[in-house]
C-alpha cells in the first residue's frame, strides 16, 4: 500500500513538474529568475558602498554579493506570485471539489508544492552556470569556486524555497490568492526595513555588509547558514502545521480541523519544526547578550592588593574547519594574604572554561554569565598564603557583540584569516596584576594553518616559527603581557626606513601585491610619512621604532595605537584607486587614504552631519593636493586638483534641484536619499578643500597654514571631547565661517 502511494505521488508530482514546464507564465518566471542578478550590476545595490564618495565595494561584494543578493529577492517575489497560481488554479476554475473527489487534499498541495520546490532547483542550476563565466572574467583571480557555488546555495536558493513554502502556508490557511501573495509582500518590506538590525528574521536580504576579497569570508559562511537554518525549521513548520486548516467536504476552515487531525502526523511535524527553530532563535551560537549597553555595574571592580601573577605559559589551537579555539594556559598565581581570595579572569561569550587545576587538583570556579561590550568574567576563589600553579582549560566558539549582528563576520577563525583579540586568545587576569618584571613572562604556543603569518596589533616581545606539523605550524610568542591582538593571513609586508631609528612596516594581503607594486608602495609610504611628519608632527600612536601599518579583514576605516595602525581592506580596492575625487591617479588615492592617520586617526573628527561639510576627508583631499604640488609643482596641482573640484562644485550649484529646492521635496524619498548623497560628497571632497584652500590665502600662504594645522594636529585633547572641530579650525586661522563662503563668479568655473 505505502509502495502503491509513492508511486502515485511521484506520478503526480512528475505531472505538475511537465506541467509547470509548459506554463508559459512559469517560464517566464524561469527566465526572469536567472537573468535577474545582471539588475545588481548597476540598477540595485543591496551592499553597501564603503566610500562616501562614490560606489565602492569588493569584487566579491560587486560580482557576488550583489548578484545574489539581487537574485534571491527578484526571484523570491516570482516564485512567490507562481506559487500562488499554481495553487489557486483549481479554485479559479470551480474545479477543486471534482478534484478533492478524485483525490486526497495532501496529494494535490504536497505534490504541487514538490513541483514548484523542483523547479526552483532548475532555476538555480541555470543561474549557476549561466553566471559562472561572467563572474570568472570579472574577478579575475580573485575568483574562488567554492565562495561562488556556497553564496548562491546559502543566499538565493534558500529565498526560493521559502517563499514557495510560506506562501504555499498561508495559502492553506486563507484559501485566498491576493491575501497570501500581501502576506508575502508585507514580511518581504519586514525583512527588508523593519527587521534590519535582527539577523535571523532576515530571510530574503541575509546581513552581508561587505564580503572580503583577500581574506577570509568563514565567519560569514557559518552565519548566513545558521540564519537559513532557522528559517527552514520555520517555513518547513508553517507548512506542514498549515495542512490543519485544509478545507474538507466543503466546509470552512474551523470545521475542517477535525478531519484534518486525522491525519496527525503533519500537525506533529509542524510543531516539532517550529519548535527547532524557537531553539534556533533562543539559543544562536554567533552572538552574547551585551545588547548595547555601554557599561554597566558588573564590570566594576578593584585590583587585589594582595593577589598577583607572576608567569604564564599557554597552548591554544584555533580550529579553522569548525571556527572555534581550545588551549590550555597555566598561570603562577601568589596570593600573599591570610584568608582565601577570589579572583576574575576576563574571556569572551561563547568560550566555555573546561577545568581549573590549583596545583594538579581540581578547584571550583562559576561563570558569571555577565555579557558585557563582549566579555564575561570567571570568578576562582584561591587558598591563603600560597604561591601555585592555576592551569585553566577552554573551549569554544567565540561570539561577536551583540551590537554588531547586523553586520557579522569579524571574530574570523578560518584557513583564510585569523582575529585573536586578549580574550579570545586566553583568560586574561581581570581583578589582579602582574608583579613587575623586566622580563618576558608570558610564553604562548600557537597553532596556526599553514600558510597564515601572524601579524600583531602592537608590538609583542618576540615570535619566531617552530615546526610544521599535520595540523599546522607552530608559533611561538613571548610577550610581557597576555592582552595580544593577533592577525593572520596571507600577509605580506614592505619595511620603509623614513628618519633615523624611524621606520614604517606596512602589512598587507599578498593578493594586493601585484597592486602595491604597481604604485610603488615602498616609496609613496616614505614620500607621505616625510611630508606629514615635518608639515604637521609625528603620530601620537607611532612607537618608538617606527609604526606598523595592517590591512585586516574589515571596512569602514580603523583604529590606532601602541605603534599600530590598521586599516581595512576597502582602502585597498582597486575600484577605490580610481575615485578621482580623492586623487589623479590609484598611487595619489592610495596617498589619501594613508593621510587618514593624520586626518582620521591622528585627528578624530565628529560623527559627520550631512548639514555640515567639516569632516577628515576635507583636510586630507587638502594634504594630497599639497604634497602633490610638493612632488609634481604647482601647475600639475592646479590641472589635477583645484581645477577638478572648481568644476564638480560649478556643476553642483547648476544642478537643477539645488537651484529650485522646493522641487527637491517633491522627489521620492529614496531617490533624494541618492542625491543628497551625491551633493553631500560632492561639497565634502570639493567645497571643503576649496575652503581650505581661501582660508589659506586669507592666513597669508602655505607656511602660515602648515603653522596652524601643526598646532591643531599637536594640540592637547580633551578627554571628553577630543574632537577636532570646525570652530577649531576656523579659530585657529581667526575667521569666521562666513569668510570662507565660496562665490561663484560670471563664467561659473572659478569659484574666487
Amino acid at each position: 500500500m505505502r509502495q502503491t502511494n509513492f508511486n502515485l505521488f511521484y506520478k503526480i508530482v512528475k505531472a505538475e513538474t511537465h506541467r509547470l514546464l509548459h506554463y508559459p507564465i512559469a517560464l517566464l518566471i524561469i527566465g526572469i529568475t536567472f537573468i535577474s542578478p545582471i539588475i545588481g550590476l548597476k540598477l540595485y545595490h543591496p551592499i553597501p558602498s564603503t566610500s562616501s564618495s562614490t560606489y565602492i565595494v569588493s569584487l566579491n561584494s560587486a560580482y557576488l554579493g550583489n548578484f545574489v543578493l539581487t537574485g534571491a529577492l527578484i526571484g523570491s517575489i516570482s516564485f512567490a506570485l507562481l506559487t500562488a497560481l499554481t495553487l489557486n488554479r483549481d479554485r479559479h476554475a470551480r474545479i477543486d471539489p471534482i478534484l478533492q473527489a478524485i483525490l486526497p487534499p495532501y496529494y494535490t498541495i504536497l505534490s504541487r508544492v514538490f513541483s514548484l520546490l523542483i523547479l526552483a532547483l532548475f532555476t538555480q542550476g541555470i543561474t549557476l552556470l549561466l553566471w559562472l563565466p561572467y563572474t570568472i572574467h570579472k574577478m579575475d583571480f580573485h575568483f574562488r569556486l567554492d565562495w561562488y557555488l556556497q553564496f548562491y546555495l546559502i543566499v538565493m536558493l534558500p529565498a526560493l524555497i521559502f517563499a514557495i513554502l510560506f506562501v504555499a502556508s498561508i495559502y492553506q490557511i486563507c484559501c485566498h490568492f491576493e491575501l497570501s501573495l500581501f502576506s508575502f509582500f508585507v514580511i518581504t518590506l519586514c525583512s527588508l526595513i523593519i527587521w534590519y538590525s535582527k539577523w535571523m528574521l532576515r530571510w530574503i536580504n541575509p546581513p552581508i555588509i561587505s564580503l572580503s576579497d583577500d581574506f577570509g569570508n568563514y565567519r560569514l559562511f557559518l552565519t548566513l547558514c545558521y540564519n537559513r537554518l532557522f528559517l527552514f525549521c520555520f517555513t518547513t513548520g508553517l507548512f506542514a502545521l498549515s495542512f490543519l486548516w485544509n478545507r474538507r467536504y466543503q466546509k470552512n476552515w474551523f470545521r475542517s480541523i477535525p478531519y484534518n487531525l486525522k491525519k496527525w502526523q503533519y500537525p506533529l511535524f509542524g510543531v516539532l519544526f517550529l519548535s527547532l527553530s524557537v531553539f534556533c532563535y533562543i539559543w544562536q551560537p554567533f552572538f552574547d547578550h551585551s545588547g548595547y549597553a555601554t557599561n554597566n555595574g558588573s564590570y566594576s571592580f578593584e585590583y587585589s592588593d594582595y593577589v598577583f601573577w607572576n608567569s604564564i605559559s599557554a597552548e591554544i589551537t584555533p580550529h579553522p574547519n569548525t571556527g572555534r579555539i581550545s588551549g590550555k594556559a597555566i598561570y603562577h598565581i601568589e596570593n600573599t594574604s591570610s584568608t582565601e581570595e577570589t579572583i576574575q579572569f576576563s574571556i569572551v561569550p561563547g568560550l566555555t572554561i573546561k577545568s581549573v587545576l590549583w596545583d594538579g587538583n581540581p578547584i571550583p570556579f562559576q561563570d558569571l554569565h555577565n555579557d558585557n561590550r563582549n566579555r564575561k568574567n570567571i570568578e576562582i576563589t584561591i587558598p591563603a598564603l600560597s604561591a601555585k600553579d592555576m592551569t585553566i582549560v577552554w573551549s569554544g566558539f567565540p561570539q561577536e557583540w551583540n551590537i554588531l549582528s547586523a553586520t557579522p563576520g569579524s571574530l574570523e577563525i578560518s584557513k583564510d584569516y585569523l582575529y585573536l583579540l586578549g580574550p579570545t586568545l586566553m583568560p586574561q587576569p581581570e581583578t589582579f596584576t602582574k608583579r613587575s618584571s623586566l622580563e618576558p613572562t608570558v610564553d604562548i604556543k600557537i597553532t596556526l594553518p599553514s600558510g597564515i603569518t601572524p601579524v600583531f596589533f602592537g608590538k609583542v616581545y618576540s615570535v619566531e616559527q617552530l615546526e610544521e606539523t599535520k595540523s599546522g605550524v607552530i608559533w611561538h610568542i613571548t610577550n610581557f603581557s597576555p592582552n595580544i591582538y593577533l592577525y593572520g593571513g596571507n600577509y605580506t609586508f614592505e619595511t620603509i626606513d623614513l628618519e633615523k631609528d624611524s621606520s614604517v612596516r606596512f602589512y598587507y594581503s599578498n593578493t594586493q601585491k601585484d597592486l602595491m607594486e604597481e604604485y610603488q608602495v615602498d616609496e609613496l609610504l616614505k614620500q607621505i610619512f616625510l611630508y606629514c611628519n615635518s608639515h604637521y608632527g609625528h603620530l601620537n600612536f607611532e612607537g618608538e621604532n617606527g609604526l606598523s601599518l595592517i590591512e585586516i579583514l574589515s571596512i569602514g576605516g580603523g583604529y590606532a595605537g601602541r605603534g599600530s595602525s590598521v586599516m581595512g581592506e576597502d582602502s585597498f580596492y582597486r575600484q577605490n584607486f580610481e575615485d578621482t575625487l580623492k586623487g589623479n591617479g590609484g598611487d595619489e588615492v592610495l596617498a589619501h587614504e594613508i593621510i587618514h592617520q593624520w586626518w582620521g586617526l591622528g585627528n578624530m573628527f565628529p560623527i559627520e552631519d550631512f548639514e555640515d561639510l567639516w569632516s577628515s576627508e576635507g583636510l586630507t583631499v587638502y594634504t594630497t593636493y599639497r604634497l602633490m604640488k610638493e612632488l609634481y609643482g604647482a601647475e600639475y596641482a592646479e590641472k589635477n586638483y583645484i581645477a577638478i573640484w572648481q568644476q564638480k562644485l560649478a556643476d553642483y550649484y547648476q544642478n537643477f534641484y539645488v537651484r529650485h529646492p522646493e522641487y527637491f521635496h517633491l522627489l521620492p524619498k529614496n531617490y533624494q536619499d541618492l542625491l543628497t548623497n551625491n551633493f553631500y560628497r560632492i561639497r565634502q571632497y570639493c567645497e571643503m578643500p576649496l575652503k581650505i584652500l581661501k582660508a589659506e590665502q586669507l592666513v597669508g600662504g602655505e607656511e602660515a597654514m602648515d603653522q596652524i594645522l601643526s598646532s591643531l594636529f599637536q594640540r592637547e585633547l580633551d578627554p571628553s571631547y577630543p574632537y577636532l572641530t570646525y570652530d577649531d579650525f576656523l579659530n585657529a586661522c581667526n575667521l569666521t565661517r562666513e569668510d570662507l563662503n565660496i562665490e561663484l563668479t560670471n563664467n561659473e568655473s572659478n569659484l574666487y
